[in-house]
């Protein structure tokens, strides 16, 4: 089976030409793995307007199935869904707070994280990303449990957020949803 699908270049800046110094405008391409879900996020600048950690916690490395998590945390606002709709699961991060993953529900490709108090912003799982050169790890979460074999990121500052992780309680079982 031969399927063509119109390709724009994440590489490509839109809108206006930026000023020297400026960071031009950029939209970023994504999917799961099987092109169920799509999606594109548009940032204004994505110097600040986005940052991408890579999390050592045990929730972060049960969900990718590996010794890091990573994500890139954008405004609601610049991620628009051009294909499909996800599925929701929600869970207790351990610590009390509820925690959010949207994935496709064909591939099982995770798209999308946030907890409950993260505001007007979502993360966006990296290897979604067409394209996430432009991206790169400026953090990391929960350094104490990173695997001694894996590199410190180059540049990024560690950010301290608890020393613990607990299971999620079994009175409060996770669902997921359509």
């Amino acid at each position: 089976m031969n399927i063509q699908r119109k390709y724009e270049s994440p590489d490509t800046p839109t809108g206006k030409s930026p000023e020297p110094g400026e960071q031009a405008r950029r939209s970023f391409l994504g999917s799961c793995y099987c092109h169920e879900i799509e999606y594109v996020v548009d940032l204004e600048n994505p110097e600040t307007d986005a940052r991408t950690s890579v999390c050592y916690c045990k929730n972060c490395r049960k969900w990718t199935g590996s010794a890091f998590g990573i994500t890139t945390k954008v405004p609601k606002a610049a991620l628009k869904y051009t294909k499909g709709e996800t599925k929701k699961h929600e869970s207790d991060n351990g610590s009390g707070t509820r925690l959010f993953r949207e994935f496709c529900g064909t591939c099982g490709g995770g798209i999308l994280e946030y907890g409950e108090n993260a505001g007007d912003n979502t993360y966006v799982t990296y290897g979604s990303f067409e394209n996430p050169e432009g991206l790169p790890p400026r953090g990391e979460f929960f350094c104490k449990y990173r695997e001694s074999w894996m590199p410190e990121i180059p540049g990024s500052s560690p950010i301290i957020i608890c020393d613990c992780w607990h299971p999620p309680p079994t009175s409060s079982p996770s669902k997921t949803t359509v």
